[in-house]
């Protein structure tokens, strides 16, 4: 009734569209999120700690369940290092490719991100790419995003993870604490 009354008063009119999602929300949409990943991480193998830092890229492919909920499952690669101690006591520098396949759950509330991830891992020393050691790693995330802007939303989150790398072939198993942002 109101349109129809005050209806040529208003610049323009969009009728209802019972099928309209909203331009903020992943509902129903096929989305990909392109992520830097990086922070530090506290590494323990058998009776030795050490410290050190982990970066990379991942891609993650998903789906708006619902204007709260998405999933998504990609892949990552990067790179990690710790800073052992040598027979000198000195510190060294031991690298490693990293990989993972994670799979996460987004919730979304208003500007608010939180992820629920669990990754299929794997790490490799640099110098021998091939000997691969497998694990799993558990993470959540908490952050905010920005509207969307011409289909992209960004976003950052800070981010805290435990991965676990089981002993293989008379090698300590590897567990390794991780936090940094996304």
């Amino acid at each position: 009734a109101y349109i129809d009354r005050h209806g040529d008063e208003c610049p323009f009119w969009l009728p209802a569209d019972p099928d309209f999602n909203g331009v903020q929300t992943n509902t129903g949409r096929f989305v990909m999120m392109a992520e830097s990943i990086g922070g530090g991480q506290i590494v323990f193998r058998g009776g030795d700690t050490s410290v050190g830092g982990a970066g990379g890229g991942r891609l993650l492919p998903g789906f708006g369940i619902s204007d709260r909920l998405t999933v998504m499952v990609g892949a990552e690669l990067g790179g990690a290092s710790t800073f052992p101690k040598d027979a000198n006591g000195n510190r060294t520098v031991k690298p490693a490719w990293a990989y993972g396949v994670p799979a996460l759950l987004r919730v979304h509330s208003g500007s608010w991100r939180f992820d629920t991830e669990v990754s299929l891992t794997a790490r490799a020393p640099f110098e021998t790419p091939d000997d691969l050691r497998f694990g799993a790693r558990v993470a959540q995330a908490a952050g905010v995003t920005t509207p969307r802007i011409a289909g992209v939303m960004p976003y950052v989150m800070l981010w805290v993870g435990h991965e676990w790398l089981p002993g293989s072939a008379g090698e300590d198993s590897v567990q390794i604490m991780r936090m940094g942002t996304r």
